[in-house]
């Protein structure tokens, strides 16, 4: 990977609960966890919740569960 991450933490419920934005990859080894329950981690292109408008305490819609 060369390049930025957010990683997203999401409960069972849908709920974003943690938000690390521009993880970068030259941290390797780094281990990046939330200090909240989470069920799902979401990873996407730095600035990517910025962009959107991703907050903790929103709510995602997983398809198929």
């Amino acid at each position: 990977m060369r390049f930025d991450l957010d990683i997203i933490w999401i409960n069972r419920n849908g709920k974003v609960v943690e938000i690390k934005e521009y993880v970068s990859p030259y941290n390797f080894p780094e281990i990046y966890t939330s200090e909240r329950l989470a069920s799902f981690v979401l990873e996407v292109n730095g600035g990517t919740a910025e962009a959107v408008g991703l907050n903790v305490g929103d709510y995602v819609l997983i398809e198929g569960l």
